[in-house]
């Protein structure tokens, strides 16, 4: 196993000597992708899904939710939320 160089790990200093995160970078084996906008959202609470392959077809009674969001904002309700 090729080792992982420390610097895509740890904290590094930025300018001024502040302590900044690294940053996602592309690299010849990481492509970055932007997920961001409205994705179809639903619930799976008897995890039947991946089973009748929800993810080969729309999902007709999923909603709209905005990428990034923090969804326990946006889900009214507490049964999603648990």
């Amino acid at each position: 196993m090729t080792p992982v160089p420390t610097r895509w790990l740890a904290p590094r200093l930025g300018g001024e000597g502040r302590i900044t995160m690294l940053k996602p970078l592309d690299t010849p084996t990481r492509e970055r992708k932007d997920l961001s906008g409205l994705w179809r959202f639903k619930a799976d609470p008897d995890e039947v899904g991946e089973e009748q392959r929800w993810f080969g077809r729309p999902l007709d009674d999923a909603f709209l939710m905005p990428v990034p969001a923090s969804y326990n904002d946006i889900v009214p309700g507490r049964a999603l939320h648990e």
